[in-house]
Formats: C-alpha cells, structure tokens, sequence
C-alpha cells in the first residue's frame, strides 16, 4: 500500500479538527435524548402515585429554603427546566389545553378525541416532568460541592505526582486510562439511574458519585505522565 502523503494527512487533520464539535455536540445530545424519554417512559409506567410528593418532601428536607426571599440556585434551575419542558411538550404541541380539561380547536376532532380518551396518561407525564426537573435540580445542588472535592482531590494527585517525578516511580498508564473510562462511567451512570428511578430515592445519595469521582480525578492526576 502507497504511503500516504503528509498534504493528505494534514487536510484530514484539519478536517477531523473541525469536525469534532459537532461529532461531540451530537453525541451528547443524542445521550441526552436516550436519558430524558427512558426517564419519562419508565417513571410514567412504573412509578409509584405518590412519587411527586415524596420527592418534593426529600428535597425540602435536605435543601431547607433560607430565610431571605431570593430562591436557591438550584431551586431556580427546578423551574427553569420544568418551564422549558412544559412549553416543548405540551404548548408547543398545542395539548396544553388538555391538561385542563379544555378543548383546543387548533386540534382536529378526531386527534382531540383520541387525545381526551389519555388525559390521565398526560397528567402523569405532567408530574414526571416535575420529577425529572426536581432531581436534575438536586444534581445541580451538588455542583459545587463535587467542584470543590474534585479540584481537592486533583491538586493532592499532582502532589503525588511531583513525589513520584523526584522520586523516579514507575509509569502507571493503565490507572490513568482506567481512572478516566470510570470517570466517565460514573457521571452517565449516576444521571441515567438517578433520573429514571421509578421510586422515591434521598438526594443525599448524590453524595456517593461525588466521592466516587474525586477518588477517580485523585488517580488519574497522580499517575499522569511524569514527563510530558
């Protein structure tokens, strides 16, 4: 086989750099699709009836409100998503009338009709919305924190690594590169399970994944390459 010549190679290197913002763009959005109708098809069928209530209690009692009239970051974020998905998913789509038992006459008859046969099924999307908004509201409560003990954990690992440059330690690639395939893991994990719960789970459970992934940050900046 010809080798191939460096202009190509170069083309294809620029191509491939241009290019990957929107492969990764794609891929998270795709990720994000997956996560979100897994999410609303499993709690919808298999969640309990009083799963709203019970995680709105879980979240008042980890999260107490302050005394001051401006609302928690994260309790902002709760009803910025919920706005958001109820305009998607049911104003857009021209239900929302539905919900409150109104006809809609943007809707032909027959699709309303069909419609009005499931206005329990969208009422439960209605409170799996809110679900899903107020736990993703709870993982971003925990942003800082997880901020806080990765950048801990990260600068500890550098540390490590220094004594290990001075010290002329072996090279241990493989931690590394398994530390970063488990960093990954957790994240996409702990979200997909997290959201998709079909019962009611303490937010304080976040805790665990926060760990987790300082335990995982801590080891791939100890065993990054002595010498880069």
């Amino acid at each position: 086989m010809a080798n191939q010549s460096p202009e190509f190679l170069a083309k294809s290197t620029s191509i491939g750099f241009l290019t990957k913002p929107f492969k990764w763009t794609f891929i998270i959005l795709l990720v994000t699709a997956i996560l979100f109708f897994s999410s609303v098809t499993i709690q919808t069928y298999f969640g309990q009836d009083d799963l709203l209530k019970s995680e709105l209690i879980r979240t008042q009692e980890i999260f107490a409100q302050s005394s001051t009239a401006e609302l928690p970051f994260h309790i902002a974020v709760i009803r910025w998503i919920y706005d958001g998905l109820y305009l998607v998913v049911f104003k857009l789509s021209g239900i929302e009338p539905l919900i409150n038992g109104q006809q809609n006459d943007a809707l032909s008859s027959g699709f309303a009709g069909i419609l009005e046969n499931f206005a329990a099924e969208l009422s439960i999307l209605n409170d799996t919305l809110k679900i899903i908004a107020i736990r993703i509201g709870n993982i971003m409560a925990f942003i800082p924190l997880l901020i806080i003990m990765v950048c801990s954990a990260v600068f500890d690992g550098f540390m490590k690594r220094k004594i290990r440059q001075q010290n002329a330690a072996r090279e241990s690639a493989a931690i590394y590169h398994r530390a970063k395939f488990w960093r990954s893991g957790i994240i996409w994990t702990t979200v997909f399970i997290y959201l998709s719960m079909p019962f009611s789970i303490d937010p304080i459970i976040l805790l665990l994944p926060v760990v987790l992934l300082s335990i995982a940050g801590f080891f791939q900046a100890k065993y990054l390459k002595k010498y880069l």
